[in-house]
């Protein structure tokens, strides 16, 4: 299963998220009897996926069961954590939710900039996502 995980993602990456879907489709019903990592990992994908597909609401919802995975996998303040929180915010946005979206961005940047650093690619890109949502809302 974790392979297939894996292997949605090259779909995903390579433009292909219907070929994902289709592969997370397929092993839902073994990923309804795992807990743990490959759990959180599938719902990422599935979100990543959903996302890609230009469905930001479902994609929304499986990034809402993400973070809560995430958070209570490695705990609210690791970097996996912050990132599906960051990935949760680009989806509030692309939603329309955009005051969501800025708060929950503006805790992400403080945390990751804690933890990673102000001058990290990741605190980087977030920083990014922030300021183009404040462009828009002010």
């Amino acid at each position: 299963v974790p392979a297939e995980i894996q292997r949605s993602g090259l779909f995903n990456n390579i433009g292909r998220p219907r070929d994902a879907l289709e592969i997370l489709t397929r092993i839902q019903p073994t990923i309804d009897r795992c807990n743990g990592q490959i759990r959180t990992a599938y719902v990422l994908a599935m979100s990543t996926t959903l996302s890609n597909l230009g469905r930001a609401t479902e994609a929304l919802t499986f990034a809402n069961k993400a973070v809560d995975l995430t958070t209570a996998h490695f705990g609210p303040q690791s970097f996996e954590a912050l990132d599906t929180m960051r990935h949760e915010a680009h989806l509030l946005a692309t939603v329309g939710r955009l005051q969501e979206a800025k708060a929950k961005l503006g805790a992400v940047l403080a945390a990751q900039t804690r933890l990673l650093g102000a001058d990290h690619p990741v605190t980087g890109r977030t920083q990014q996502l922030l300021r183009r949502i404040t462009a828009v809302t002010g």
